[in-house]
């Protein structure tokens, strides 16, 4: 029971931690409301107006961080919200809520 208390508040902890800035909560927002959609690097940065590079270093993060999982597609990757990791489905919600 210990270790699966520490493996959570690592996982927790890491989370946070990507999701504590705030084009990343506006990339996590973004693929919350529109659930359902595989976005593109492209089409991440031109909906919120971030750079092409920046867009990619926070997709980065968040991937890393078990937020988002990428699809490649030939050349292009796809991302989209990771719903079946339950504190990512936790947080959706509480944004959903807000909507």
């Amino acid at each position: 029971m210990k270790l699966q208390i520490k493996k959570n508040e690592k996982e927790i902890s890491q989370i946070m931690r990507a999701l504590s800035h705030p084009a990343r909560v506006k990339i996590l927002m973004m693929l919350v409301k529109n659930i359902s959609m595989r976005f593109s690097v492209s089409d991440i940065h031109k909906r919120l107006g971030l750079s092409q590079p920046e867009t990619s270093r926070h997709l980065s993060v968040l991937r890393h961080s078990d937020v988002v999982f990428c699809e490649k597609s030939g050349t292009t990757a796809h991302y989209i919200l990771n719903d079946q990791n339950p504190i990512v489905k936790c947080i959706s919600m509480c944004f959903n809520e807000k909507s």
